[in-house]
């Protein structure tokens, strides 16, 4: 047990997930592969996680209102990625 969270070795990433919508007003789901560890065959939206290196968080010198707003476009930038990636809609 590591500061008290038995499940502290467990990655807890953060993900995003879209609604996509198309002109007509439906849902486009996507099935999850059977070989997924975790819900696998159920539907969900184009998903996946943003990238901490592409915010450039690791850059020294950053406000905290730089930093923020960095984290705000990459959480965007990464739902759009992931629904073009899973689409192939631009």
């Amino acid at each position: 047990r590591v500061h008290g969270d038995a499940a502290a070795h467990l990655s807890n990433a953060l993900g995003c997930e879209a609604i996509f919508l198309t002109s007509d007003g439906q849902a486009v789901m996507l099935r999850r592969s059977g070989a997924v560890g975790t819900h696998s065959g159920l539907y969900n939206g184009p998903s996946g996680h943003p990238e901490p290196s592409h915010a450039g968080l690791l850059a020294d010198g950053c406000d905290s209102d730089s930093i923020e707003e960095r984290v705000c476009q990459e959480l965007f930038d990464s739902v759009l990625q992931e629904v073009h990636e899973e689409t192939n809609v631009p």
